[in-house]
């Protein structure tokens, strides 16, 4: 058989037409497929309510965890800040140190047994002003963690372990510690 006798016989017959009811068939499976089945109805009220329950509540967890996140951060206000008075004495004492040793102090830290000066061992390069951070050992308390005032990467000895001290773009100390790295309660001076 060729190409012309295969055209001729398929254009010979006419196409098949579909039945007349096939139409009214089409819809009423359309809608009988779209329609809600008593079973599912069920199954979405029961979603509705669960969803009803856990939305609210994951949105008080996630607002939780939002102010405990904000709790530590620097912005957080009062609470994070040190006392105005402890400030300004720490001020005076940085105005006072740079009298005393012109660009060699390096730090006071103020431990429980009495505040120690820092010297470098030569003229001491700093770019940044002196800040006031409160450095904790995971088992201190936070009333006896010892406070220093130095500046921005600073290494220092504090209460028997090396800390090293820098500050973020936002402000916040950032105290780098053997096996453990902190953002603890910053003062900028």
């Amino acid at each position: 058989m060729n190409r012309d006798r295969l055209e001729q016989l398929l254009h010979a017959g006419d196409p098949p037409q579909p039945p007349a009811d096939s139409a009214a068939d089409f819809a009423r499976t359309v809608r009988v497929q779209l329609a809600p089945r008593p079973g599912l109805t069920r199954v979405a009220a029961t979603l509705r309510r669960r969803a009803a329950f856990w939305l609210p509540a994951t949105a008080c967890a996630a607002l939780l965890v939002l102010a405990w996140l904000w709790r530590g951060s620097p912005l957080a206000g009062p609470a994070n800040r040190f006392p105005a008075e402890q400030v300004a004495a720490a001020t005076e004492l940085a105005r006072e140190l740079e009298v005393l040793f012109p660009g060699q102090w390096s730090a006071v830290v103020f431990e429980p047994g009495g505040p120690r000066l820092v010297l470098a061992e030569g003229r001491a390069v700093r770019g940044s002003t002196p800040l006031l951070v409160q450095v904790c050992a995971p088992t201190e308390a936070a009333g006896a963690c010892p406070v220093v005032l130095t500046f921005s990467g600073a290494t220092l000895e504090v209460a028997g372990r090396p800390v090293e001290i820098l500050l973020d773009p936002a402000g916040r100390a950032i105290v780098s510690e053997p096996g453990r790295i902190t953002t603890p309660r910053t003062q900028l001076l």
